[in-house]
């Protein structure tokens, strides 16, 4: 039922305010024009726009990773080809991901960068922040691998 709630609720979306090529293509594709912001501001703003641009292209990156290419070279790509084109990663190849089907509806694209933004915000205005921290063990302790004595008292 969630699912179908989810494709509904995207059709709706893309029907009342577009679509943009999926697959993180749009947001790699106006990475570079946050570098004429970059250019007029200074500070704090500056390394902000930066990081800004440095996230966008990372869905495609994952992708690509994800998919067994190099997710460098596919960004790049997908960066210097026409907007409307991407990597299919099923396929392996660079398509129009409108007429592969590939597409997002608009606003959840920008409203996933506007979450995003939020939690940037968020974390970056938070003094404390509490987080779980892996533990190292030794994978080869315990009893049966002639360790553990650590975990009886007597280490």
């Amino acid at each position: 039922i969630q699912l179908i709630e989810d494709s509904l609720n995207a059709v709706r979306a893309a029907s009342e305010e577009g679509v943009v090529a999926g697959g993180g293509s749009a947001l790699a594709q106006i990475a570079p024009l946050l570098d004429k912001v970059s250019a007029g501001v200074d500070g704090d703003v500056a390394e902000g726009v930066r990081l800004v641009r440095s996230v966008l292209s990372r869905p495609l990156w994952r992708i690509a990773a994800n998919a067994g290419a190099d997710p460098e070279g596919v960004v790049a790509e997908v960066t210097r080809i026409n907007g409307g084109y991407g990597y299919n990663a099923s396929a392996g190849s660079y398509q129009n991901m409108f007429e592969a089907g590939i597409i997002d509806p608009v606003r959840v694209t920008y409203t996933a960068l506007a979450n995003a933004a939020s939690v940037a915000t968020l974390i970056l205005t938070t003094e404390t922040l509490i987080g779980h921290l892996a533990e190292d063990e030794d994978p080869t302790a315990g009893p049966a691998r002639g360790g553990g004595s650590e975990k009886l008292g007597r280490a």
